[in-house]
């Protein structure tokens, strides 16, 4: 099987796996951070989503659920490269959500060949071995008009939150001058930068040439 992970990335297999998706869905900090990035994405009028790094897919299924029933025609792809973290995903995923849901082995490197209204990725950009090289990529696979919405805990905050820990986690966090950075080295146009609840939320489109 394919490997879909670079050298020095976080790899997730059969024990890390579920018990990531158990913390991630019963801390109720995250739980509200789900929610949010959840209700940002249903105001979007896209149509074709890809979640970049979808683990065990809570993103995708809780906008499924969301939209559900009211009458947009969406679909809806979660990648990751972890094949335990998909298994999960693909076991929570109801029956009667194929043909607006499903879920995929690909990284920030490895896109399915399509192109995508939006693609985003939630709590997953700080894993990435090569942010922008990422970036770059995922901008190829946008549709005209696309976006990639990026959403990770905030540096700023954190440090000032977590204090000594944060020498510990800031690997786990994005700033905004580094939001900023990425853009830069990508190609890319930073259209809205939001701090909520300890998070941050980075919108970039592809920079018009000139």
């Amino acid at each position: 099987m394919k490997d879909y992970y670079l050298d020095g990335e976080e790899r997730f297999g059969r024990f890390m796996s579920p018990l990531y998706d158990f913390v991630g869905r019963h801390l109720s900090r995250m739980m509200r951070f789900y929610d949010y990035v959840v209700s940002d994405l249903s105001k979007s009028d896209a149509k074709d989503i890809l979640d970049v790094g979808t683990g065990s897919g809570t993103v995708p299924l809780m906008l499924y659920a969301k939209l559900k029933g009211s009458g947009r025609r969406i679909m809806i792809t979660g990648i990751d490269p972890s094949v335990h973290m998909l298994n999960i995903a693909r076991h929570r995923t109801p029956s009667d959500a194929a043909s607006s849901l499903r879920f995929m082995l690909g990284s920030s490197r490895d896109v399915p060949g399509r192109r995508y209204d939006l693609i985003m990725s939630s709590i997953s950009l700080h894993h990435w071995a090569d942010k922008a090289g990422s970036l770059r990529n995922m901008k190829r696979h946008l549709k005209a008009n696309g976006e990639i919405r990026i959403y990770e805990l905030d540096g700023h905050k954190a440090k000032r939150e977590y204090r000594f820990l944060f020498y510990a986690i800031r690997s786990h966090t994005l700033s905004i001058g580094e939001a900023r950075r990425l853009a830069a080295e990508a190609g890319l146009r930073v259209k809205h930068l939001e701090r909520h609840g300890g998070f941050l939320e980075v919108v970039y489109v592809p920079r018009k040439r000139t």
